[in-house]
C-alpha cells in the first residue's frame, strides 16, 4: 500500500484569486453583468472558453455573440457561474502536475457525463446547469491522482489490471482512499458549491435520497458515459448500476436507449470547453 491521506491535498495550490472573485460577484443577489465581465476577460483561458461555448450549436444564438458582457447576458449568471468554475478547474488540473495519463481523456469522460447529465436532467426537471457542472467535475479526484500523485495512480492502475476489479476497489486497496473521497475533500478546500461536493463524494454510491435527486443523475450519467464511451481509458470494468436509483430518478432504461442520439449531439455540441485557448 502507497497511502494518500487528506493533509496531502494543501499542497495543492488554490484556485486564482480572480476566478474567486467572479464565482462570489456571481452568487451575489444583485449581479453586476458588466463587472463580472470585466473580471472574466482578465483571464484569457476564460474568456475564450466563454463565447466558444456562447456561440457553440447547443446554444443556437441568431446573431455571433462576440463580447464577453453580451454572452453574460445571453447565458445569464448561473450558465457563467458553471462555466467560470469548470474552466477554472481544467485550466488548473491540466497546466500544472506530471501526469502519467492524458489528463484530457479523464476531462473528456467529465465531459460525457455532463452532456447525459443534461438530457437526463431535462427529462426529469433538474436544473440543466447544475448537472453539467456536477457531471463535469464528478471524476474531480481521479484527475488530481493522475496529474498530482502519478505514482499513487500508476499503482492503482497497475492493480486494477492485475485483478480485473473497479477503479474504488482498487484505489481503497492501494492507497486506502478513493477519489470520490478524495475529490470530494479537494473540492470543500477549493470552497465549491455544497451541492457539488456532495455529488463528487457520492456519485458511485449515492443515497436515496428523494430530495434531491442531483447525486442519483450523477451516478446514473457517469455510468451511461462509460457505455456510450467504449475506449474511455483507465476502466477496464464499469461500475454497475443502482437500480433503486434509476428508479428513484423516474426513468425507464427502455426510455434510455431513445436519448443516446441527444447525448452524443449534446456532448459534440459542449466539446468547445476542452479546447485549449491557444495561449
Amino acid at each position: 500500500m502507497i497511502p494518500i491521506n487528506l493533509d496531502d491535498l494543501d499542497e495543492l495550490p488554490a484556485l486564482k484569486p480572480g476566478v474567486m472573485k467572479i464565482l462570489h460577484a456571481i452568487n451575489q443577489d444583485d449581479v453586476d453583468i458588466a463587472g463580472i465581465a470585466k473580471c472574466i476577460q482578465q483571464d484569457i483561458g476564460l474568456t475564450a472558453r466563454i463565447l466558444r461555448v456562447a456561440n457553440s450549436s447547443y446554444y443556437g444564438f441568431s446573431n455571433q455573440v462576440s463580447s464577453v458582457k453580451d454572452a453574460c447576458i445571453l447565458l445569464g449568471k448561473h450558465i457563467v457561474r458553471n462555466l467560470a468554475l469548470s474552466s477554472a478547474v481544467i485550466n488548473h488540473l491540466t497546466s500544472s502536475g506530471d501526469a502519467v495519463l492524458d489528463s484530457q481523456a479523464l476531462w473528456r469522460h467529465g465531459l460525457g457525463t455532463a452532456a447525459v447529465s443534461i438530457v437526463l436532467a431535462k427529462q426529469i426537471g433538474i436544473d440543466e446547469g447544475s448537472a453539467f457542472t456536477c457531471g463535469l467535475l464528478h471524476d474531480l479526484g481521479r484527475v488530481v491522482l493522475a496529474v498530482h500523485f502519478p505514482e499513487h495512480f500508476t499503482a492503482t492502475l497497475d492493480y486494477q489490471n492485475n485483478h480485473h476489479c473497479l477503479t474504488q476497489e482498487a484505489e481503497i486497496t492501494v492507497l486506502g482512499i478513493d477519489h470520490c473521497t478524495l475529490g470530494e475533500e479537494l473540492a470543500k478546500k477549493w470552497n465549491f458549491p455544497n451541492h457539488i461536493c456532495r455529488v463528487i463524494g457520492s456519485h458511485h454510491q449515492p443515497e436515496h435520497d428523494h430530495q434531491n435527486s442531483l447525486p442519483c443523475l450523477i451516478h446514473v450519467a457517469d455510468i451511461i458515459s462509460h457505455g456510450l464511451d467504449p475506449s474511455d481509458r483507465g476502466y477496464n470494468l464499469i461500475p454497475p448500476v443502482d437500480e433503486e436509483v434509476v428508479k428513484q430518478l423516474g426513468l425507464e432504461w427502455s426510455q434510455l436507449g431513445g436519448l443516446f442520439k441527444e447525448m452524443e449531439e449534446t456532448h459534440r455540441s459542449l466539446s468547445t470547453l476542452l479546447e485549449t485557448s491557444g495561449t
